[in-house]
């Protein structure tokens, strides 16, 4: 996972299947497993942190949380797709394009929508962590910190996705 596990007590990574040995909670499974099962990793990812944070309330924490959406593919959740996806594209799904093409208004308007689906999940995920910290009756005194990895490019200066600009 690039180092990204050091220094931490526990670190579980959906996206490459490490797992801290002690948790023995997903064998190895990732992301792409995940997925092919019909599973919403990131909502497991939200569900586990909040169980952590439950039994850690009454300790000094630092917990940092990675979700995967919004990322290709762009596949929101149906409830999410429904609300912000024009259901009347006829046009293939596509991800992107190669440099310098060009894509038809339509299909660019269908990539575009499926990833702001996206953003919009992953908000109502963070959103579900910090209503645990409110439950909990630790958001006044717990400091949240939101940032992206990185951003996407939709075809600007003919780039696509993510890793070529910054």
């Amino acid at each position: 996972a690039y180092g990204f596990d050091r220094g931490f007590d526990m670190f579980v990574s959906y996206g490459s299947g490490l797992v801290h040995p002690a948790l023995d909670l997903c064998d190895g499974t990732t992301l792409s497993r995940l997925l092919q099962r019909g599973m919403d990793g990131d909502q497991m990812v939200i569900a586990k942190a909040k169980r952590w944070v439950r039994a850690h309330k009454e300790d000094r924490f630092f917990l940092y949380v990675h979700l995967f959406a919004p990322h290709r593919p762009y596949a929101p959740p149906h409830a999410y797709r429904d609300r912000w996806v024009d259901s009347g594209f006829k046009g293939v799904e596509v991800q992107g394009a190669a440099p310098g093409e060009t894509l038809d208004p339509a299909v660019m308007d269908n990539v575009l929508q499926r990833y702001e689906a996206e953003v919009a999940y992953a908000d109502s995920l963070v959103g579900q962590l910090l209503d645990s910290l409110k439950h909990l009756h630790i958001h006044d005194s717990t400091a949240v910190f939101i940032t992206p990895d990185h951003g996407e490019a939709f075809g600007e200066h003919d780039n696509w996705e993510h890793g070529q600009t910054l």
